[in-house]
């Protein structure tokens, strides 16, 4: 089975107690990317926090998305 997408919620799961992503993680989102697995990131946050997160996962260059509030 091939993966072709991984979708991932905020808090609690991509995000420490710092919500910070962590070193070890933010590496292999980058890697799958780069392997062709789309990214995307669901939360209640608001559009501009998930953009800052999907920045630093370097989603724009490998068209990810975002599912936030409204």
């Amino acid at each position: 089975m091939d993966i072709k997408l991984i979708v991932m919620d905020m808090d609690g799961t991509l995000l420490n107690s710092e919500q910070c992503i962590p070193e070890e993680n933010l590496n292999a989102l980058i890697e799958a990317q780069k392997r062709g697995i789309r990214l995307v990131l669901a939360s209640g946050r608001s559009y501009k926090t998930l953009t800052d997160y999907g920045i630093q996962l370097h989603m724009p260059e490998y068209d990810g998305y975002f599912i936030g509030v409204n």
